[in-house]
């Protein structure tokens, strides 16, 4: 699991907008990258990929508080 999960946020360094919206909150600058069964959720801030929650699938993500 260790190595799926490096393996999937290290590819964001490279493809940072590989993830895909959430479509929970498609108006938010977030996006998700899922490594089943968590998906990690993220935002991109001056060139730099920042992880904002993990959630597990079976649960509904809160909207995330703006900063």
């Amino acid at each position: 699991m260790r190595n799926r999960v490096l393996t999937a946020l290290d590819r964001l360094t490279l493809y940072p907008n590989s993830g895909r919206a959430l479509a929970e909150f498609p108006d938010l600058p977030y996006r998700e990258v899922i490594v089943s069964p968590y998906r990690f959720f993220y935002r991109i801030e001056k060139n730099v990929v920042v992880v904002v929650g993990v959630w597990h699938s079976a649960q509904l993500p809160e909207e995330p508080e703006q900063e």
